[in-house]
């Protein structure tokens, strides 16, 4: 996921996670790992052309929308239509995800 797109790349971000949504069955899983934004592997890798954080993450889920408007979130509601349960897991150099897909 790292190797994909630019940092703020945001249409190809979403592009792929509707991908991924839509070739899950209900209920199934995405599982993988990306480089922690502050481990040396994340930039140090010349591969890398963005880093994913637990924010990231945080907007494929459709409840993380109910904060626009209170708070300075951006809205991407218009172009992501999925719905993921995340889980994250950090430790030192990575962060491990799992994605339920909502149908």
């Amino acid at each position: 996921l790292e190797h994909c797109g630019q940092q703020g790349d945001w249409k190809l971000f979403f592009a792929q996670f509707s991908e991924f949504w839509r070739i899950l069955k209900p209920d199934g899983r995405l599982v993988g790992t990306v480089p922690m934004w502050d481990s040396p592997w994340a930039w140090g890798d010349p591969g890398h052309t963005r880093i994913l954080c637990a924010g990231s993450f945080s907007y494929l889920d459709q409840d993380h929308y109910k904060q626009v408007g209170v708070t300075s979130t951006s809205d991407y509601r218009k172009v992501w239509k999925g719905d993921f349960k995340v889980t994250l897991q950090e430790t030192e150099h990575q962060l491990a995800f799992v994605l339920k897909a909502i149908k």
